[in-house]
């Protein structure tokens, strides 16, 4: 169950909501960078463009919650719920979401550079040009992901689930970590074109892991 907001941060929201609507010129954009807000309860909250580096989010419900350009570099989000929340353009650079729930969520041209996405669950997601480098997708379920445009460079995807997902076609990789009948081998060109649309081309999260 998650915890509700103190008094403090509820003040500092309301804040950062006068600061979005007078596009800066009142109130006070919301800052708490290293911040501890675990567990708690954001659903719904308009955080678009709050800066949140290396805060600790781990549990948090960010159900519907707008993080449109928000810096999140080097935040931990492990088991975080961002169900049909939205990081356009969000910063999730060197950032933990293990075992994160972003089901149907929008990240579009959102940055996902070093990022620790193991086991998480991005069915549905928006990855539109997102840029994915070093990062490590080991185990996460992609089903009916759409990555038209997405950028992938030296990224895992051992044991990852792309049944369904769609703009394969147009993604850019280049060495790629992925397993092969047991070994794991680093693909690019035209063979790891080949592998993204093998990959894609259906099945189910039971079935197609590779």
């Amino acid at each position: 169950m998650n915890k509700h907001v103190d008094a403090a941060l509820l003040e500092r929201l309301k804040l950062h909501q006068e600061w979005l609507a007078s596009f800066g010129q009142a109130g006070r954009q919301l800052w708490l960078e290293d911040a501890d807000l675990t567990g708690l309860d954001l659903s719904d909250r308009d955080l678009s463009q709050a800066h949140l580096a290396g805060a600790r989010l781990d549990s948090v419900c960010l159900c519907q919650a707008n993080l449109y350009s928000a810096n999140l570099a080097s935040a931990s989000l492990c088991g975080v719920n961002l169900t049909r929340g939205d990081l356009t353009k969000a910063t999730l650079d060197y950032a933990s979401l293990v075992n994160a729930l972003l089901r149907e969520t929008k990240a579009f041209r959102a940055s996902f550079m070093h990022v620790d996405m193991r086991g998480a669950d991005l069915s549905g997601a928006d990855l539109r040009y997102a840029h994915f480098e070093d990062a490590n997708l080991e185990g996460a379920i992609l089903c009916s992901a759409r990555l038209e445009g997405a950028y992938l460079k030296h990224v895992r995807l051992i044991g990852t689930v792309l049944c369904g997902a769609t703009g394969l076609e147009s993604v850019w990789a280049q060495g790629v970590d992925v397993d092969v009948e047991g070994k794991v081998v680093r693909l690019a060109g035209e063979e790891l074109r080949h592998w993204l649309l093998r990959a894609g081309g259906g099945g189910t999260a039971e079935t197609a892991r590779l």
